[in-house]
Parts: structure tokens; C-alpha cells; sequence
């Protein structure tokens, strides 16, 4: 069960294998309890595709392309899932971040799932990626963990097998 003190969102894990594991797994992972073993990806939960956004506090809304928690192995991943056309600009774009950031410190999906939801920004070119990228890297320090960006082609190992940013 989750802890009650808030913690950061790269501490959030918490199992034996977790805790004694020389590789840090990603802040939206949650290893599963000893025995519990899944052999192929399996989707666990996907968003409703109408309206598919995510309210919080008095005005506040999110709306991913997509949420989804994946299960592999002993692990379950939790993703809201970005899908970008190149049509916002990066002053749109770190807006959307700071919304997820503030999503992620309300502690709503920890408290109820044990794990808060990365972010997948899927891009059509390496050269978006790059964009989507530096406007993660102008985001504080603590908020960049949160954030993931693979092209179209990387985007099902990102999901299943992301690596720490």
C-alpha cells in the first residue's frame, strides 16, 4: 500500500525488489507483490475514448490522447499518452507540462493505483522529439522525471521498457 507522507515522484516505488534493486525502475512503475508474474504486456486499463480527460481541483483538466496501464512481468507502468501532431508550440507545450506536474502532485492516482502516470509524448520525427525535449529539459528538475518522448517507431519499448530520463 502506498505511503502516507508525500514523497517525490522518483521515490514513489515501494516493494522488496524496488528497494533492494541496483537499477532504479522509472517513477511510473509499480513492481508487484512477490509471485505475481505476468509473461506478455497486458493492457490493464485504457481511458474512455469519450470524453477521455481527467479532472482535478476547481478548473483543472487534462486531456491525455490516451491513459493506459500496462502490466509486464512483475511490473505494472502507468502512461498518459501524448500523441503529437507538431501543432503546438513550445509555449503550449510546457503549459501541458506544467498541468501534468501539477496533476502529479495532487497524489489522486498514487493514492488510488499505488503509482503516478508517466507521460509519453509519441512524435512523428526525431526532430519533434528534439523540440519536445528541450521544452522538458526548461522544466524544474523535479518535474523532468516525468516526462518521456519516443518517435512513433520507439513508442511500444517506451511503453513496455522505459528508460530513466
Amino acid at each position: 500500500s502506498p505511503p502516507s507522507k508525500r514523497t517525490t515522484a522518483s521515490s514513489r516505488i515501494r516493494s522488496r525488489a524496488a528497494l533492494s534493486a541496483s537499477v532504479k525502475p522509472p517513477p511510473c512503475a509499480y513492481l508487484m507483490p512477490q509471485g505475481y508474474r505476468i509473461h506478455s504486456p497486458t493492457v490493464r486499463r485504457t481511458a474512455p475514448t469519450s470524453p477521455n480527460q481527467v479532472q482535478y481541483g476547481r478548473v483543472q483538466v487534462l486531456r491525455p490522447d490516451a491513459f493506459v496501464r500496462l502490466a509486464t512481468g512483475d511490473t505494472l507502468l502507468s502512461w498518459f499518452i501524448e500523441v503529437d501532431r507538431a501543432t503546438e508550440s513550445p509555449r503550449q507545450l510546457a503549459a501541458k507540462c506544467r498541468r501534468y506536474r501539477a496533476y502529479e502532485l495532487t497524489d489522486l492516482e498514487y493514492r488510488q493505483h499505488g503509482v503516478s502516470p508517466g507521460v509519453v509524448f509519441v512524435v512523428p520525427t526525431e526532430h519533434r522529439a528534439d523540440r519536445i525535449r528541450r521544452v522538458i529539459a526548461s522544466q524544474p528538475l523535479d518535474a523532468r522525471g516525468l516526462f518521456w518522448v519516443a518517435t512513433k517507431a520507439e513508442a511500444v519499448q517506451t511503453l513496455i521498457r522505459p528508460k530513466i530520463p
